[in-house]
């Protein structure tokens, strides 16, 4: 049966190709009314045609022609754009065939990638209905990819399979039933960017749950970084998406010729098992997605998982070094919203989205701002204590709600016990009666850590720890 399974779906990738190059005059699905265009870049648009025919793009006063391509495909690029709220109409020409664009606003794109607690929706977080009314605005524009796959790279998002979904692979309004099947986390983010700057955003949500990074790799990349697939038990079934380049094909590759701000990035629940590698894999995967697409290091900004019963706090630490392996990255730490059962998904997501708005605001738009809680810098001895040192300080460190807390300390036998720590000025002395030789400190190295330490900006600190293995 999954031979046969697999046969007509292949089949069916391979009609949906042979239609894409028909003849039709297509725009790329992300491409329609209501979307958001990248301002302050050139743009690329681009889709389909009948091979040698001519192809006018207009908008904002700007008109380009070209011609469709023999293998159907062509583009043109849009000079920069300045920010608008106006809706415009971009129309789009071959011989007889027209297409218009209706309501178009100029602002910045953001594409939202990752697993679950990214993909799930609005309505598997009743809780959040109150609080993502709000964001029913007309500046914050939504479009989500069909959770379809496909073994090969594919040119254009898959069409959904359920009638259901014919709001997906096109760009919306952020209205109430459009929310509804959004991430609250991409949304929320996107409210407070275009609040912070009064300008339209748009975010391009392209992701499905219970996928190890390798699903979002390119082959070309796992191959080339030589790492062992099997051992991740990932599933052989085509229906599942996490085999490894699935997601990429289907969720990532259709999209790079559309220009974008930056990135959002929520995943690591299905690659806690193998944080090692992710030490590898999740710097590589920033670093290649930026040469596929081109245009230099844009921001990259994503969030370390949560506290959970049973993720380990090696994944956050490969989270965490990861900053050090690349340039203009941000981690949002939420050691205060994650959730102490088993349910990996805590519903406290405008919190979350609020923080990488924050870094949003550093990184993609220059303001001066605190955007991280304290991160580890260094330690050094000092007789019976150790002292630790921090980046993002900001106004400077505190404790919040009681004495300091979720620091250990061991001796060189490496037996962990629970330590006395305080601040002093921007550091954080550690030290336990027992312990007369340190040797290493850890702090909130567990599933779900207890942990306290912030900077007076708000933001709690990354847990960590000071023995390294290899």
């Amino acid at each position: 049966m999954k031979q046969i399974a697999r046969s007509l779906i292949l089949l069916f990738c391979l009609l949906h190709s042979a239609i894409l190059f028909a003849g039709e005059l297509k725009l790329h699905p992300a491409f329609s009314s209501n979307m958001v265009l990248q301002r302050d870049q050139p743009v690329n648009v681009f889709g389909s045609g009948k091979p040698g025919a001519a192809v006018s793009v207009s908008f904002a006063g700007q008109t380009l022609s070209t011609t469709v391509q023999p293998d159907g495909k062509w583009k043109v690029v849009l000079d920069p754009l300045k920010a608008d709220t106006t809706p415009a109409v971009l129309t789009v020409k071959s011989d007889s065939e027209e297409i218009e664009c209706k309501n178009v606003l100029v602002g910045d794109v953001w594409f939202c990638s990752g697993q679950s607690n990214m993909a799930r929706s609005l309505s598997s977080f009743n809780q959040l209905t109150p609080n993502i009314a709000s964001i029913s605005r007309p500046l914050v524009r939504i479009y989500i990819t069909a959770h379809e796959v496909a073994k090969t790279p594919a040119a254009i998002p898959l069409p959904p399979s359920k009638n259901k979904e014919a709001d997906l692979n096109q760009w919306q309004e952020s209205k109430p039933d459009i929310l509804m099947q959004a991430s609250p986390l991409a949304c929320f983010f996107a409210d407070k960017v275009s609040d912070e700057l009064n300008i339209p955003v748009g975010i391009l949500i392209s992701c499905t749950g219970a996928t190890a990074i390798q699903a979002y790799c390119p082959q070309e990349l796992l191959t080339r970084l030589n790492l062992p697939t099997a051992s991740l038990n990932l599933k052989e079934d085509y229906s599942s998406a996490n085999e490894p380049s699935l997601c990429y094909n289907t969720y990532t590759h259709p999209y790079l010729d559309v220009t974008f701000k930056g990135f959002l990035w929520y995943q690591g629940e299905s690659s806690r098992l193998h944080a090692t590698q992710y030490r590898t894999l999740f710097p590589a995967l920033i670093a290649d997605w930026r040469n596929l697409w081109g245009e230099g290091d844009f921001p990259f900004l994503y969030v370390q998982i949560a506290p959970c019963k049973i993720i380990g706090p090696e994944i956050r630490e490969a989270q965490l070094l990861s900053l050090s392996k690349t340039t203009n990255t941000a981690m949002t730490v939420i050691t205060d919203w994650g959730d102490a059962t088993a349910n990996m998904h805590p519903i406290h997501k405008e919190p979350v989205g609020v923080r990488l708005a924050l870094a949003a605001r550093v990184l993609a738009y220059g303001q001066s701002l605190e955007y991280s809680g304290p991160l580890f810098k260094g330690a050094k001895t000092n007789g019976d204590s150790f002292t630790i040192y921090f980046d993002h300080t900001g106004q400077g460190l505190m404790a919040k709600d009681g004495p300091l807390k979720g620091f250990a300390i061991a001796g060189p036998d490496k037996v962990f016990v629970p330590a006395k720590a305080e601040i002093v000025n921007d550091t954080v002395v550690v030290s336990a009666p027992q312990i007369t030789n340190p040797a290493a400190v850890r702090y909130g190295w567990a599933n779900v850590p207890d942990v306290n330490l912030f900077n007076k900006n708000g933001l709690p600190a990354s847990p960590f720890r000071t023995d390294k293995d290899n």
